[in-house]
């Protein structure tokens, strides 16, 4: 259950600041790789987690990203229609 309600908190958000989220999580998994290689950590399966909480905000993004592109394309579709038929 708490995955969805994490979902749905992070649907919430602007593509800004899932963006950063997204780089702080890539840092985040990267010095755990490192302390993992080095034997500081114990619990190994944060690693797992965070990849797959990086997964679902890079799909955020994704699908944001897209959405923002679609709505700019009927933007300039209708100010060259409007254009083209003065």
């Amino acid at each position: 259950m708490k995955r969805k309600e994490q979902l749905k908190e992070y649907k919430g958000l602007s593509l800004t600041i899932l963006l950063k989220k997204e780089a702080d999580l890539k840092i985040k998994i990267f010095d755990l790789k490192m302390k993992t290689a080095t034997g500081k950590v114990k619990n190994t399966a944060q690693i797992r987690w965070m990849r797959k909480e990086l997964a679902r905000i890079k799909t955020l993004v994704f699908e944001k990203a897209t959405k923002e592109m679609i709505e700019e394309t009927k933007e300039v579709k209708e100010k060259t229609k409007k254009t083209d038929s003065k």
